[in-house]
């Protein structure tokens, strides 16, 4: 039986390479002893390519620093090399019946001219034989902290908003990035003729074996969140409470037989403004409450998302899951 081929891509600051490996290790299927995907990250082998033909040491900084400082056209060619030697590699008899998963970016920010590029070529793309993309998004407010990292492209290092007008401008940014990595994406499972999906990385590692591995309808669960968020601010837990659990209890009986994608595992609802408005200083961004309420982690992140509390399987991010789900 021929390996499955599967393609997922997301922009930087996703951490494509993580939630995939937690996939591999934390998805039930796996954990249990089926043989998970075989991972390959192209950005991988177009530093290798680059490192060898320029003669450069490896190090964190160096797609910063040099690969994406590059004219466009080097870029593309790089990409291409890589790609071949990708290609040679999975299609070997060694990984004739490997599941592949191969991790890439549909669009690079690139630094010199300051735009969105996409390097990838429908003819090679289709060569790979993809049988399914997936795009990995999660909260701009987790990408951005992500990116403010030291080495990363919006640390101090490389000129980082220190205001936080600049951080509002970063995370327009990141929008706009997301959206030319989904649309990219789109387009090249559209030119493959194979089916795409959109997956928030902080939903189970289970729903996404599901996903890729079966034959499950799928279904977006649409359910009240305003009006539990009201509730809970106007001291009514309670009903919240009350609220959440039939959610809960809908979603438990509807995964047992679908794939359940949850509105939850986005939340991007915490810009809040205080005061009167009179006055500049009365505009603060603060940290907007999850709809999942459970303990906050610590880690001195202004946009940091509660932690959901334990109930049901680890997701791609590493964190457990409790959110809120679906109809529809």
């Amino acid at each position: 039986m021929a390996g499955k081929r599967i393609i997922i891509t997301g922009q930087s600051g996703i951490g494509i390479a993580k939630a995939i490996d937690s996939f591999r290790q934390d998805a039930s299927a796996f954990t249990k002893g089926a043989r998970p995907p075989y991972p390959v990250k192209l950005e991988d082998i177009m530093r290798d390519i680059y490192c060898q033909q320029e003669k450069r040491r490896k190090r964190d900084t160096i797609w910063m620093d040099e690969i994406l400082k590059l004219p466009i056209r080097d870029l593309q060619s790089l990409w291409d090399n890589a790609f071949r030697k990708m290609l040679r590699k999975v299609s070997g008899p060694k990984f004739a019946s490997q599941d592949v998963v191969l991790h890439l970016h549909a669009s690079f920010y690139h630094q010199e001219t300051v735009e969105h590029i996409s390097l990838a070529r429908d003819e090679l793309i289709r060569e790979f034989k993809p049988d399914v993309f997936v795009t990995f998004i999660d909260d701009i407010y987790d990408i951005h902290a992500r990116l403010r990292s030291p080495r990363q492209m919006f640390s101090p290092s490389y000129g980082g908003a220190s205001e936080p007008v600049g951080c509002i401008f970063e995370l327009l940014r990141i929008l706009d990035w997301r959206a030319a990595e989904i649309m990219m994406t789109r387009h090249l499972a559209e030119a493959c003729g194979r089916k795409y999906y959109l997956f928030a990385i902080k939903h189970a590692c289970d729903t996404l074996y599901k996903l890729l591995y079966g034959e499950s309808p799928t279904f977006y669960i649409s359910h009240p969140i305003t009006q539990v968020r009201k509730l809970q601010r106007a001291g009514k837990a309670e009903q919240a409470d009350a609220i959440e659990d039939e959610i809960h209890r809908f979603e438990a009986g509807l995964s047992e037989a679908c794939v359940c994608f949850l509105p939850t595992t986005i939340d991007e609802w915490r810009i809040r403004k205080t005061g009167d408005g009179t006055s500049e200083s009365d505009s603060l961004f603060c940290q907007q409450l999850s709809l999942h309420v459970g303990m906050r982690r610590n880690t001195g992140n202004p946009w940091a998302s509660c932690m959901p509390r334990p109930m049901g399987g680890r997701t791609l991010c590493g964190r457990m899951l409790m959110v809120l789900y679906l109809e529809n």
